[in-house]
């Protein structure tokens, strides 16, 4: 996740995790979540794209005296674990970053236990269910939100308005039974500073928050400071269920 102004959720608060709990984390922010929750649960498998960051992982496990943190080395979007295997699936500002969000969805209602939990944190664009000229407007500032976060990170796909999550989580079998928003303040010289970018492309960047179309600039709502740049983006926590078994 990036280094927000604002504090992460209180993801313990939220869930109340049981001792029995088998969870699965997905995270960019890895290991802090694992770490925050394995003390709490019966084990926590956190999928780790490197060997390295598995290393460190278990380091730092180690080092709180944490021995039920499983590393799970491969990526993060391919979840190879048996049919009702998890209490709890845990994305956490990840969900961007998958090529096929309605697989993924699928996939994870695959693995969690009938009734289980799955928490998602992600950055929402606009969205409407009406239509006409201003849905249109809408839509078109959603596109150009999720074209300047991926000019920022190419592994950007997609972020989804909240109706957005609604259907897919409803499409994959998942009832939301709560979700939280609260907006999440950056700073240019910080967001652009956490990635990998070339001097044109900063200034491109840069260029695209200044001169966003009236929409996205609501959404953004950027403050100006002379060279500084203040914006917003909402941030959303879906706390849904796995269907029951039909049987």
């Amino acid at each position: 996740m990036l280094n927000s102004i604002s504090p992460p959720p209180n993801m313990l608060k939220l869930l109340q995790p049981k001792p029995e709990w088998r969870t699965l984390i997905l995270a960019n922010d890895s290991p802090r979540l694992a770490l925050e929750f394995a003390p709490h649960v019966n084990q926590v498998n956190l999928v780790c794209p490197t060997t390295k960051q598995a290393q460190e992982v278990e380091k730092a496990a180690a080092t709180v005296h944490l021995s039920n943190i499983v590393c799970d080395i491969g990526d993060p979007e391919f979840l190879p674990y048996d049919a009702d295997t998890f209490d709890l699936v845990v994305s956490h500002h990840m969900a961007h970053t998958w090529y096929d969000t309605e697989e993924w969805l699928r996939n994870a209602g695959r693995i969690l236990r009938p009734r289980s939990m799955m928490a998602i944190v992600s950055y929402l664009v606009p969205g409407t269910r009406l239509r006409g000229k201003k849905a249109r407007k809408l839509r078109e500032a959603a596109d150009y939100l999720n074209a300047l976060t991926q000019l920022r990170n190419p592994r950007h796909q997609r972020y989804n308005s909240q109706n957005g999550w609604e259907d897919l989580l409803a499409d994959a079998g998942f009832d939301i039974q709560r979700w939280e928003t609260a907006d999440v303040y950056f700073t240019f010289a910080q967001w652009a500073g956490d990635a990998p970018l070339s001097r044109n492309d900063r200034l491109r960047l840069k260029a695209m928050i200044i001169q966003a179309p009236e929409k996205a600039r609501e959404f953004l709502t950027p403050q100006f400071s002379g060279d500084r740049i203040q914006f917003r983006l909402p941030e959303i926590t879906i706390l849904a269920t796995s269907k029951a078994n039909e049987n």
